[in-house]
């Protein structure tokens, strides 16, 4: 495993921060601001997400979230 669980990195590259997320093997979630959100729009590349769910999709999400605070 690359990251333990529940870890916060620091001056990570979007990119890097991307690939570890989504190479981590059981649900997650990533948290960034509204203005990265359009860093993360091809994580498809790496694997399936849920980017931004609202209560529209909720039930139709994958166990990893990226989600905007």
């Amino acid at each position: 495993m690359l990251v333990e669980p529940n870890t916060r990195i620091l001056g990570l590259a979007s990119v890097a921060r991307l690939a570890i997320f989504a190479r981590y093997p059981k649900a997650a979630v990533l948290l960034t601001t509204q203005d990265r959100l359009e860093l993360f729009q091809n994580i498809d590349v790496f694997d399936k997400a849920t980017l931004a769910p609202d209560i529209h999709n909720w039930f139709d999400r994958y166990e990893k979230l990226i989600i905007p605070i």
